[in-house]
């Protein structure tokens, strides 16, 4: 077994966990376009602050997201949006054109017994 590939592949399991939550992706499609502040993702997303909160510690601590304060009012946006950009599991545009190679996805009302 080659020990390097292993790691490899567990790290990018890592990173699938944290991607695998639709308020994160959508958080990161919002900072990729402008730098927002907590209320504003939160009022975009449509849930509490302090969901909003739990997603971007996540974010942050993994470095993909950033943070300033501007008096009480903290700002988030894209760490390396270049880098963003480039992945295409996560970059609203092309995992579209992933999405459409991959057979869809039912959810569970849909799904036979």
């Amino acid at each position: 077994m080659d020990t390097e590939v292993l790691k490899h592949a567990e790290k990018q399991a890592e990173l699938f966990r944290i991607f695998g939550n639709a308020r994160r992706l959508y958080i990161l499609w919002l900072l990729a376009e402008e730098e927002l502040s907590v209320n504003q993702i939160a009022d975009r997303v449509g849930t509490t602050l302090q969901n909003i909160s739990q997603h971007l510690g996540v974010l942050k601590r993994y470095g993909f997201v950033s943070n300033r304060r501007d008096g009480q009012t903290i700002y988030y946006n894209i760490s390396n949006l270049e880098c963003f950009q480039q992945c295409p599991a996560i970059n609203k545009r092309t995992s579209q054109t992933c999405m459409s190679i991959f057979k869809p996805i039912r959810s569970n009302k849909e799904k036979k017994v």
